[in-house]
């Protein structure tokens, strides 16, 4: 882990900036909030040891994609260093890090903001509609990441179900083993795309509107890109849109009426969508799980995991066809209307 005073001197010799620097969460990287005399905020990230530098350039291609297709959302955008580079290789305490700096974006995020409006997750259904549209004529040689994340990769986490508390290890079991024999293989005939891969409630960003109302406008973090089903993307972010609710069906209906608006949801998408909400969920608990089995001081293994086995069991209390007449029902509410365009 590098020190916020080693930070500090990369972020002086690559930006020609002094700062003060606080400490972010990062799975893959060293994150700071940097903060100047003037008030001006970025983001720092020194990648950990051994990262691909294709890694790091797909996240800027794609950001870099993205700020004239998606110009509704706040996205991350990358600072060069004085240098003129996106990303550069420097010398961190002895080992060769990558580092790289982005802006600053603004607004409080998903998790911090109750409750979860029908306004709200419409506003998060048409932003993560036009985030895919503008994505899906994004190519590149790294888009192919095959980690633990990828829901296609779901069934590498049931051997974690092992190390989840109590009577929920033989749920999550049983959700990714029923993944493996019968969902995996719907998915290959889908469409694909390059997606976020990532939208959990500590990544989606939150504004007010002139009414104050709450209404979703940013994303940050595109550290877990993927080719993977389009579809994937509704699953993950529906996944934490349903955790906490009391009526997961109603929660999912006006994200997915106001994403079918801008991006048409196939039937055989649908179809699948209450099989990929339970994967993600069941794969988080799992991965949770196991990172705290491996590492008791790990900060995402320390995560409370038990809204997501809430949200679980009260989706599991719904029938299949019911879940997918639903949604059906939702998508069909919009079917009518003008698609939107950027």
């Amino acid at each position: 882990m590098t020190s916020t005073s080693t930070a500090r001197r990369v972020l002086k010799q690559l930006y020609e900036i002094d700062a003060n620097l606080t400490r972010l969460y990062g799975e893959l990287d060293d994150n700071y909030l940097v903060v100047t005399g003037s008030g001006e905020k970025r983001i720092l990230k020194i990648m950990h040891a051994g990262c691909d530098p294709q890694r790091v350039d797909l996240q800027c291609a794609a950001m870099a994609h993205l700020s004239d297709k998606a110009t509704e959302l706040i996205l991350p955008q990358v600072i060069p260093t004085t240098a003129g580079q996106a990303y550069t290789e420097f010398d961190v305490g002895g080992d060769k890090r990558l580092v790289w700096s982005l802006k600053y974006c603004p607004g409080t995020l998903l998790a911090d903001v109750t409750p979860h409006t029908d306004g709200l997750m419409r506003s998060f259904g048409r932003r993560m509609a036009l985030l895919d549209l503008g994505l899906e004529s994004f190519t590149h040689p790294a888009m192919r990441q095959l980690h633990k994340w990828e829901l296609t990769r779901a069934g590498k986490a049931r051997p974690f179900a092992q190390y989840v508390d109590g009577d929920a290890a033989s749920r999550i079991d049983a959700v990714l083993r029923h993944f493996e024999d019968t969902t995996l293989e719907k998915l290959k005939a889908l469409p694909h795309s390059v997606i976020h891969n990532d939208a959990n409630e500590g990544n989606v960003l939150v504004g007010v509107d002139e009414g104050g109302d709450a209404f979703v406008n940013g994303l940050i973090d595109f550290g877990d890109m993927s080719y993977q089903p389009t579809v994937c993307e509704v699953a993950i972010a529906l996944a934490y849109g349903v955790t906490g609710e009391d009526d997961p069906l109603a929660a999912c209906a006006g994200f997915l009426e106001a994403y079918n608006e801008v991006r048409r949801l196939h039937d055989d998408e649908i179809a699948v969508l209450y099989d990929l909400i339970l994967t993600r969920l069941a794969v988080t608990v799992a991965i949770t799980a196991e990172r705290r089995q491996a590492d008791p001081d790990d900060q995402l293994g320390n995560q409370d995991t038990r809204p997501s086995v809430c949200a679980i069991s009260r989706l599991a209390e719904i029938s299949p066809s019911e879940a997918e007449n639903a949604f059906r029902q939702a998508c069909a509410n919009s079917a009518s209307r003008t698609v939107k365009q950027y």
